[in-house]
Protein backbone atom coordinates (compact mmCIF):
# COMPACT_ATOMS: atom_id res chain seq x y z
CA UNK A 1 0.00 0.00 0.00
CA UNK A 2 2.77 2.58 0.74
CA UNK A 3 4.76 1.62 -2.83
CA UNK A 4 1.27 2.12 -4.10
CA UNK A 5 1.41 5.40 -2.58
CA UNK A 6 4.65 6.13 -3.17
CA UNK A 7 4.03 5.26 -7.08
CA UNK A 8 0.96 7.91 -6.81
CA UNK A 9 3.19 10.44 -5.57
CA UNK A 10 5.30 10.51 -7.95
CA UNK A 11 2.92 10.19 -11.19
CA UNK A 12 1.61 13.52 -9.67
CA UNK A 13 4.95 15.19 -9.17
CA UNK A 14 5.82 14.10 -12.86
CA UNK A 15 2.69 14.80 -14.65
CA UNK A 16 1.73 18.01 -12.18
CA UNK A 17 -1.49 16.58 -12.01
CA UNK A 18 -3.67 15.59 -8.97
CA UNK A 19 -6.03 13.57 -10.83
CA UNK A 20 -4.61 11.64 -13.72
CA UNK A 21 -7.37 9.08 -14.61
CA UNK A 22 -11.21 9.24 -13.02
CA UNK A 23 -10.15 6.89 -10.25
CA UNK A 24 -7.65 8.76 -9.32
CA UNK A 25 -11.00 11.21 -8.15
CA UNK A 26 -14.14 10.56 -9.97
CA UNK A 27 -15.68 13.50 -9.03
CA UNK A 28 -12.98 15.85 -9.75
CA UNK A 29 -12.29 14.11 -12.92
CA UNK A 30 -15.95 15.06 -14.16
CA UNK A 31 -14.93 18.58 -13.07
CA UNK A 32 -11.62 18.48 -14.96
CA UNK A 33 -13.68 17.35 -18.24
CA UNK A 34 -15.62 19.73 -17.81
CA UNK A 35 -13.26 22.51 -17.82
CA UNK A 36 -11.77 21.35 -20.99
CA UNK A 37 -15.39 21.12 -22.64
CA UNK A 38 -15.69 24.93 -21.99
CA UNK A 39 -11.78 25.85 -22.50
CA UNK A 40 -12.49 24.41 -26.23
CA UNK A 41 -15.96 26.12 -26.54
CA UNK A 42 -14.52 29.31 -25.87
CA UNK A 43 -11.40 28.43 -28.51
CA UNK A 44 -14.01 28.10 -30.68
CA UNK A 45 -15.80 31.05 -30.25
CA UNK A 46 -12.82 33.45 -29.97
CA UNK A 47 -12.02 31.53 -33.51
CA UNK A 48 -15.27 32.37 -35.12
CA UNK A 49 -14.64 35.83 -33.73
CA UNK A 50 -11.45 36.00 -35.51
CA UNK A 51 -13.14 34.84 -38.61
CA UNK A 52 -15.74 37.89 -38.08
CA UNK A 53 -13.66 40.84 -38.18
CA UNK A 54 -12.01 40.64 -41.61
CA UNK A 55 -15.35 40.39 -43.06
CA UNK A 56 -17.13 43.00 -40.81
CA UNK A 57 -13.90 45.44 -41.02
CA UNK A 58 -14.42 44.88 -44.82
CA UNK A 59 -17.81 45.31 -45.25
CA UNK A 60 -17.52 48.71 -42.88
CA UNK A 61 -15.45 50.03 -45.23
CA UNK A 62 -17.47 49.77 -48.47
CA UNK A 63 -20.63 51.18 -46.77
CA UNK A 64 -18.09 53.31 -45.58
CA UNK A 65 -17.12 53.96 -49.27
CA UNK A 66 -20.94 54.53 -50.39
CA UNK A 67 -21.79 57.25 -47.94
CA UNK A 68 -18.21 59.08 -49.10
CA UNK A 69 -19.89 58.60 -53.35
CA UNK A 70 -23.40 60.50 -51.88
CA UNK A 71 -21.66 62.83 -49.99
CA UNK A 72 -19.87 63.72 -53.30
CA UNK A 73 -22.79 63.19 -55.58
CA UNK A 74 -24.66 65.66 -53.37
CA UNK A 75 -21.88 68.20 -54.30
CA UNK A 76 -22.14 67.61 -57.80
CA UNK A 77 -25.79 67.44 -57.87
CA UNK A 78 -26.43 70.54 -55.90
CA UNK A 79 -24.00 72.15 -58.47
CA UNK A 80 -25.20 71.11 -61.45
CA UNK A 81 -28.75 71.83 -60.10
CA UNK A 82 -27.77 75.64 -59.30
CA UNK A 83 -28.95 76.42 -63.29
CA UNK A 84 -25.82 78.16 -64.05
CA UNK A 85 -24.19 75.63 -65.57
CA UNK A 86 -24.25 75.40 -70.04
CA UNK A 87 -24.61 71.32 -71.13
CA UNK A 88 -20.83 70.97 -71.53
CA UNK A 89 -20.12 71.37 -67.50
CA UNK A 90 -23.22 69.26 -66.82
CA UNK A 91 -21.87 66.54 -69.26
CA UNK A 92 -18.19 67.09 -67.67
CA UNK A 93 -19.99 66.78 -64.27
CA UNK A 94 -21.82 63.33 -65.56
CA UNK A 95 -18.85 62.36 -66.17
CA UNK A 96 -17.88 62.16 -62.48
CA UNK A 97 -20.69 60.69 -61.31
CA UNK A 98 -20.50 57.84 -63.61
CA UNK A 99 -17.29 57.30 -61.81
CA UNK A 100 -18.92 57.50 -58.82
CA UNK A 101 -21.39 54.80 -59.91
CA UNK A 102 -18.60 52.30 -61.01
CA UNK A 103 -17.37 53.30 -57.27
CA UNK A 104 -20.59 52.38 -55.73
CA UNK A 105 -21.02 48.97 -58.11
CA UNK A 106 -17.29 47.79 -57.26
CA UNK A 107 -17.89 48.41 -53.36
CA UNK A 108 -20.91 46.15 -53.38
CA UNK A 109 -19.03 43.32 -54.84
CA UNK A 110 -16.88 43.86 -52.14
CA UNK A 111 -15.35 40.42 -51.22
CA UNK A 112 -12.64 38.79 -48.21
CA UNK A 113 -10.89 35.54 -48.69
CA UNK A 114 -12.57 34.86 -51.87
CA UNK A 115 -16.04 35.54 -50.69
CA UNK A 116 -18.75 37.99 -51.76
CA UNK A 117 -19.47 39.99 -48.41
CA UNK A 118 -23.00 41.32 -49.66
CA UNK A 119 -24.52 38.26 -51.27
CA UNK A 120 -26.27 36.58 -48.38
CA UNK A 121 -25.45 32.85 -48.19
CA UNK A 122 -24.21 32.96 -52.14
CA UNK A 123 -20.38 33.79 -51.24
CA UNK A 124 -18.98 31.93 -54.10
CA UNK A 125 -20.66 34.84 -56.71
CA UNK A 126 -20.58 38.25 -57.25
CA UNK A 127 -23.66 40.01 -55.17
CA UNK A 128 -24.50 42.39 -58.44
CA UNK A 129 -24.44 42.36 -62.04
CA UNK A 130 -24.33 45.23 -64.40
CA UNK A 131 -26.20 45.83 -67.35
CA UNK A 132 -23.79 47.92 -69.68
CA UNK A 133 -24.57 49.78 -72.81
CA UNK A 134 -21.40 51.44 -74.72
CA UNK A 135 -19.31 50.71 -71.37
CA UNK A 136 -21.67 52.32 -68.98
CA UNK A 137 -23.85 50.73 -66.52
CA UNK A 138 -27.60 51.56 -67.43
CA UNK A 139 -29.03 48.99 -64.61
CA UNK A 140 -27.85 47.10 -61.75
CA UNK A 141 -29.30 43.69 -60.33
CA UNK A 142 -28.88 41.95 -57.08
CA UNK A 143 -28.21 38.25 -57.72
CA UNK A 144 -27.46 36.84 -54.11
CA UNK A 145 -30.11 36.25 -51.63
CA UNK A 146 -31.59 37.71 -48.13
CA UNK A 147 -30.31 34.92 -46.09
CA UNK A 148 -27.85 36.48 -42.48
CA UNK A 149 -25.76 34.03 -41.77
CA UNK A 150 -25.34 33.85 -38.08
CA UNK A 151 -22.06 33.39 -36.00
CA UNK A 152 -22.05 32.18 -32.18
CA UNK A 153 -19.74 34.14 -30.06
CA UNK A 154 -20.24 32.45 -26.73
CA UNK A 155 -22.98 30.54 -25.18
CA UNK A 156 -26.63 31.68 -26.86
CA UNK A 157 -25.24 35.02 -28.21
CA UNK A 158 -25.25 34.81 -31.79
CA UNK A 159 -24.14 38.09 -34.50
CA UNK A 160 -25.00 38.39 -37.76
CA UNK A 161 -22.17 37.84 -40.27
CA UNK A 162 -23.09 40.14 -42.97
CA UNK A 163 -25.81 42.25 -44.32
CA UNK A 164 -27.38 41.31 -47.79
CA UNK A 165 -26.77 43.86 -50.80
CA UNK A 166 -30.59 44.12 -50.80
CA UNK A 167 -30.73 45.35 -47.72
CA UNK A 168 -27.68 47.48 -47.62
CA UNK A 169 -28.11 49.09 -51.10
CA UNK A 170 -31.41 48.47 -52.78
CA UNK A 171 -33.85 48.26 -49.96
CA UNK A 172 -35.73 51.38 -49.79
CA UNK A 173 -33.92 53.32 -52.15
CA UNK A 174 -31.80 51.63 -54.87
CA UNK A 175 -28.46 53.59 -54.64
CA UNK A 176 -27.34 52.40 -57.96
CA UNK A 177 -30.79 53.47 -59.69
CA UNK A 178 -30.16 57.10 -57.48
CA UNK A 179 -26.90 57.61 -59.44
CA UNK A 180 -27.94 56.63 -63.19
CA UNK A 181 -30.37 58.92 -62.92
CA UNK A 182 -28.47 61.52 -61.80
CA UNK A 183 -25.97 60.79 -64.48
CA UNK A 184 -28.97 60.91 -67.39
CA UNK A 185 -30.48 63.67 -65.91
CA UNK A 186 -27.35 65.83 -66.37
CA UNK A 187 -26.75 64.34 -69.94
CA UNK A 188 -30.09 65.84 -70.82
CA UNK A 189 -29.95 68.63 -69.15
CA UNK A 190 -32.87 68.47 -66.84
CA UNK A 191 -31.61 70.48 -63.85
CA UNK A 192 -35.16 70.86 -62.62
CA UNK A 193 -35.19 66.95 -61.94
CA UNK A 194 -31.90 67.25 -60.35
CA UNK A 195 -33.00 69.73 -58.24
CA UNK A 196 -36.84 68.76 -57.25
CA UNK A 197 -36.29 64.57 -57.17
CA UNK A 198 -32.32 63.93 -57.00
CA UNK A 199 -31.10 65.88 -54.43
CA UNK A 200 -33.75 63.92 -52.14
CA UNK A 201 -33.07 60.52 -53.12
CA UNK A 202 -29.53 61.26 -52.10
CA UNK A 203 -30.52 61.88 -48.74
CA UNK A 204 -32.38 58.69 -48.58
CA UNK A 205 -29.62 57.01 -49.97
CA UNK A 206 -27.19 58.57 -47.10
CA UNK A 207 -29.88 57.75 -44.52
CA UNK A 208 -29.98 53.93 -45.69
CA UNK A 209 -26.12 53.80 -45.93
CA UNK A 210 -25.47 55.10 -42.65
CA UNK A 211 -28.02 53.02 -40.70
CA UNK A 212 -26.27 49.63 -42.18
CA UNK A 213 -22.88 51.16 -41.19
CA UNK A 214 -23.61 51.42 -38.01
CA UNK A 215 -25.61 48.11 -37.95
CA UNK A 216 -22.13 46.38 -38.71
CA UNK A 217 -20.69 48.74 -36.15
CA UNK A 218 -22.85 47.55 -33.48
Amino acid sequence: AQLGRIADLQERLSTGNRVNRPSDDPIDARRAINVRVLLQKNEQFIGNIDDLQPQLADGEAALQGIVSIFQRALELTTQAANGTNGQEQLDAIAFEIDGLLESAFSAANTRTNGRTIFSGTRTLDDAFSATRVGGEITAVAYDGNDQVVSVDISDGAQVAANIPGSQAFVDTVDIFAVLIGIRDDMRAGNQANLSATRIGEISGALDQSLANLARIGA
